[in-house]
């Protein structure tokens, strides 16, 4: 699994995305194009000291933390590392077929709580709340079947057929068989389940 230390551009993007900003609000904040946001972030141009001024004042920070959260300031912030976004998963009863997803399309900071093993996978459906939608879900790639530790708990869990879903995870009526439940929608009852990982922490994309 690919690991890599943050960017300028990385932590520029990460920094947006906490806000809940997509590029053309954060480049209408700064008085600048979106353009010039979509650079910084592929690390293709870095800010002037005039845009990170604009950009302390808007976030909140002083100057000098702005700079050493984004490593330009000469020190060596805190190593950051960052995770693949291995799929699209549905948090619904539609099927999402995962294979048909493949990724890694993207990559996301790691988590506080990561582990070598961490992946992400984005949320797509409301059953989980119309609020999470679109949000990134962590857990850690191992791929074994379910087991009574997880029930009760969010989980990814793909069942049979390929699909890949984020539900909570219940014991079946039927031996070797399981509930998926969400809250916006009925329970997927009596599903074949061919591994389940636990949800370890979301957060918005």
């Amino acid at each position: 699994m690919r690991r890599r230390m943050a960017t300028v551009g990385d932590r520029i993007r990460l920094l947006r995305k906490r806000a809940g900003l997509k590029q053309g609000q954060l480049a209408e904040a700064l008085d600048v194009s979106q353009s010039t946001v979509s650079k910084w972030e592929t690390d293709r141009q870095e800010p002037e000291l005039e845009a990170l001024t604009r950009m302390s004042s808007y976030f909140g920070k002083d100057l000098h933390t702005l700079l050493s959260e984004l490593g330009l300031d000469g020190d060596a912030p805190p190593v950051t590392t960052m995770v693949p976004v291995v799929g699209y998963v549905g948090a619904g009863s539609e099927a999402h077929f995962y294979a048909d997803a493949q990724g890694p399309f993207d990559e996301v900071a790691m988590p506080a709580w990561g582990t070598p093993l961490t992946v992400a996978v984005e949320l797509r459906g409301n059953s989980l709340g119309p609020i999470l939608n679109g949000w990134i879900a962590y857990f850690d790639k191992r791929q074994d079947p379910p087991t009574e530790e997880l029930f009760g708990k969010l989980c990814v869990v793909e069942i049979a057929g390929g699909q890949v879903l984020v539900k909570v995870l219940q014991k079946g009526r039927i031996p070797a068989r399981f509930d998926l439940h969400s809250q916006m929608e009925a329970p997927l009852m009596d599903q074949e389940v061919v591994w389940a990982a636990r949800v370890t922490g979301m957060t918005p994309r």
